[in-house]
């Protein structure tokens, strides 16, 4: 397949970490690509189980595979490790406990092929362990200038339903992109949501994205995974996160809408750390739940965010939402989050 009479190569960077009871689906879809013009980076950050070995084997049976080691530093930084080794023209990231079908890859670079842009993102299939599809997303296939696109993936407006998923794999980025302007990830130990930072700085410098209604990247949901966790700093690094979203929004010149659509997927993280207070997930007992939530609501950053947001144009429960943080009536959020086993929305 050629792109402007060039062949395209796409560099599929792989972060390892103690991922061996998966490992090898995943390199061997990607082996499965339909399209080839491709080559394979294995990062293994550090993993202390058998992911090593495997990223080992597979790279001496395949000379489009390469192996990298290094000390474990985070999926963040491992994802910057295989960027600086890539030698394609554009560079896609695929988690290492999930997988891909047959023709995905193929399916992004003819929707970038057609719409001729530097970017393109695609759907995915939510799966469980043994392979049960438990969601299909497939967006409208359409292209967008860069200006109308970013915001979006920013979150959605108050009274709409617009966004798009931030996250950075089943996306094709232009290296050229990347290497022109020495663009990184940052260290998800240290942001909560690496990717929004990467695109606040890659996305300044795009023109055209592709969108293809391809789900053919498959996510895995895996018991224990760190969203179901308790994390006793999830919402310190949650304000520390938008704190620098807004920063950079501002300085990078994307305008209040950004900001704006930033606030309201800030209210859906503030949700989830409400939701961790639940007493079987945190351990706490109800009346340290309860306290906690409260912290949350009278927190400097959580009232400037819900003081200043237009909820009035949102839908009853996204209102009641914040209503109820608002007036920080912990003991109601914790009956309408913490009790919601389906998890609500902002």
């Amino acid at each position: 397949m050629k792109v402007k009479d060039v062949f395209l190569i796409v560099s599929i960077v792989v972060p390892v970490y103690n991922v061996e009871k998966y490992l090898r689906q995943c390199i061997d879809s990607l082996i499965a690509q339909t399209y080839k013009d491709m080559e394979i980076i294995l990062v293994d950050d550090g993993s202390t189980d058998g992911s090593g070995k495997i990223c080992d084997e597979y790279a001496e049976k395949n000379e489009f595979i390469r192996a990298i080691h290094k000390e474990n530093a985070g999926l963040g930084l491992a994802r910057n490790s295989g960027i600086e080794k890539a030698k394609g023209d554009y560079v896609s990231f695929v988690d290492s406990d999930d997988y891909l079908k047959p023709d995905a890859l193929e399916m992004l670079v003819k929707a970038m092929d057609e719409a001729g842009a530097d970017t393109c993102i695609g759907g995915y299939t939510r799966v469980r362990n043994n392979g049960e599809v438990i969601f299909e997303s497939a967006p409208e296939k359409k292209s967008y200038a860069a200006a109308e696109f970013f915001p979006r993936l920013m979150g959605s407006l108050p009274d709409k339903k617009d966004s798009f998923r931030p996250s950075v794999w089943n996306a094709l980025y232009s290296m050229e992109i990347i290497r022109n302007n020495n663009i990184r990830f940052p260290s998800e130990r240290e942001y909560i949501a690496e990717d929004m930072v990467f695109d606040i700085d890659y996305y300044r410098y795009s023109n055209t994205i592709a969108i293809v209604n391809s789900p053919g990247y498959c996510y895995r949901v895996t018991p224990g995974s760190l969203t179901m966790k308790y994390n006793p700093e999830r919402f310190e690094k949650v304000v520390f996160l938008f704190k620098e979203v807004f920063e950079r929004l501002t300085d990078r010149g994307w305008g209040e809408e950004c900001v704006l659509r930033a606030n309201r997927q800030f209210f859906l993280y503030l949700r989830a750390c409400i939701r961790q207070q639940e007493t079987t997930i945190s351990g706490k007992t109800k009346a340290e739940a309860l306290a906690s939530i409260r912290g949350i609501c009278e927190d400097n950053f959580t009232r400037r965010c819900v003081e200043n947001y237009p909820a009035e144009k949102m839908g009853f429960a996204q209102r009641t939402f914040l209503g109820l943080v608002k007036s920080k009536k912990a003991r109601l959020l914790y009956l309408l989050v913490c009790c919601d086993k389906k998890g609500g929305k902002a």
